[in-house]
């Protein structure tokens, strides 16, 4: 826009047509910039939108994601109650089946040591049977050597 523009002169003023000319230019001009601020506004608006869907999508990821962790963090509590509870029990069972296993290895060490006196006991029956043997064989080979040394002097 020209801030000095000269009209040309007419009775009573300025020529009509030239101020009409140049209301029209200014009117052109203004309504130029007019139209470029609302497009401007328009696509400032299009994107403020964008940004405000986003920030809404943002907002509501970052919602779930904490409703997703606080779910977590408990499920993870129960994870470690419900481990802590096996390790417990684990424990428990363990003790349970030392003892049973402790009851079962004395009953066999008491086994053991029966069955060594038993065989002690067979042992010397075995001894004593031999013992016996080797005497009656001793008392039967002399018996016998007697008999055929009488024998031999008949």
């Amino acid at each position: 826009m020209s801030a000095n523009k000269n009209f040309r002169g007419s009775l009573f003023g300025y020529k009509k047509s030239d101020v009409d000319q140049y209301v029209d230019s200014l009117l052109n001009e203004v309504n130029k910039k007019i139209k470029a601020k609302e497009d401007e506004v328009t696509a400032l608006n299009d994107n403020l939108t964008q940004v405000r869907n986003k920030y809404d999508e943002l907002l509501l990821l970052k919602q779930k994601s904490e409703v997703d962790k606080g779910q977590l963090a408990d499920v993870l509590m129960i994870a470690k109650q419900q481990a802590r509870e096996i390790i417990d029990e684990a424990s428990r069972q363990a003790v349970i089946d030392k003892k049973v296993m402790d009851d079962m290895l004395e009953v066999e060490r008491e086994k053991i040591v029966d069955m060594k006196i038993t065989i002690n006991a067979l042992k010397e029956n075995v001894s004593a049977v031999l013992h016996k043997l080797t005497s009656n064989i001793d008392d039967l080979a002399g018996s016998i050597e007697k008999q055929e040394a009488e024998s031999r002097n008949v």
